[in-house]
């Protein structure tokens, strides 16, 4: 009796030590950051045999929705987070994700754009896509971004871009847009480096983020 309440002791603690032991190696993760390549130096171009192979099938969740009809004169309402604008153009109106005030007027805004892109490819091939993202009310650029994907003949891919945009509204609507740049355009990019979590890193790299 006694020697089965010290194993089931031992065994508490063992899964006590086991607990701490996770919860100081995550901590340690956080605090840890490595140099993750946002961008390579001079990405790869899409061919332009296949642009007309590759579709944007959805847009933060909103898959090919209906666009207004052309000479409809009543504006689309949006009481969404983002809602299809022109399926065609790969556009999206957004809100913000998260708005906090910033420096005197202004406010950061959050905007976190994800993406699925289908294809008809009969071959497997690279291509970066350019997610900018503009101010709604007057067309201003306000950021931008590329990603690089590995289109793989007709798998979906999906990819996704987070961006931090000051702005002097509280609640702005953005219009994002989704891009295949040419290599000709892509020619002059320098690669772009952050420091990122190792955690963050780790989960990157086996595809989980």
């Amino acid at each position: 009796m006694e020697k089965r309440r010290r194993l089931s002791s031992a065994r508490r603690f063992a899964k006590l030590e086991a607990f701490l032991a996770i919860v100081i190696l995550l901590v340690l993760l956080s605090k840890i950051t490595v140099s993750y390549e946002l961008t390579p130096a001079h990405p790869p171009a899409l061919p332009s045999y296949a642009l007309g192979h590759v579709t944007v099938t959805s847009m933060n969740g909103e898959s090919q929705m209906q666009t207004p009809s052309e000479g409809d004169p009543s504006p689309p309402s949006y009481p969404l987070a983002s809602s299809q604008v022109n399926s065609t153009a790969n556009e999206v109106l957004m809100t913000s994700m998260a708005t906090q005030a910033g420096c005197d007027t202004d406010f950061e805004s959050t905007v976190q754009i994800s993406f699925t892109i289908s294809n008809t490819l009969s071959n497997d091939e690279g291509g970066t896509v350019n997610i900018t993202v503009f101010d709604n009310g007057n067309g201003e650029l306000l950021a931008s971004q590329l990603v690089v994907l590995d289109f793989r003949s007709w798998v979906p891919v999906s990819g996704n871009a987070t961006f931090n945009i000051v702005v002097p509204e509280s609640n702005p609507v953005f219009l994002v847009r989704l891009t295949f740049p040419t290599a000709e355009e892509l020619s002059p990019v320098r690669a772009t480096t952050v420091q990122v979590p190792l955690f963050e890193y780790l989960l990157t790299k086996a595809g989980l983020l």
